[in-house]
C-alpha cells in the first residue's frame, strides 16, 4: 500500500499549515486466506497510524489546528 498525502489547514482565506506524507507498506496475505483477508485485517491499523501522524503534537498540522482553535 502506497500512499502520498498533502494536507494542509486554511482559515479565512490564509494557509496556518502544510504537510506532506508518504509511505509504502507492505500487506502479506497468506496462501490460506489470500491478500483479501490481510488487506481487510491491516487496512484499518494502517488508517489509524496515518491519522496519528498527521496529528502528531510536534507536527505542522496540529500547530496549525491548535492557533485556528484559539481564535
Amino acid at each position: 500500500f502506497n500512499y502520498n498525502l498533502q494536507v494542509s489547514v486554511h482559515a479565512d482565506d490564509s494557509l496556518l499549515g502544510e504537510q506532506t506524507f508518504s509511505d509504502s507498506v507492505v500487506i502479506d496475505g497468506s496462501f490460506w486466506t489470500g491478500p483479501k483477508a490481510a488487506f481487510e485485517r491491516e487496512m484499518p491499523k494502517i488508517y489509524a497510524e496515518i491519522i496519528r501522524t498527521i496529528l502528531q503534537e510536534n507536527g505542522q498540522i496540529m500547530h496549525a489546528l491548535q492557533a485556528d482553535s484559539s481564535n
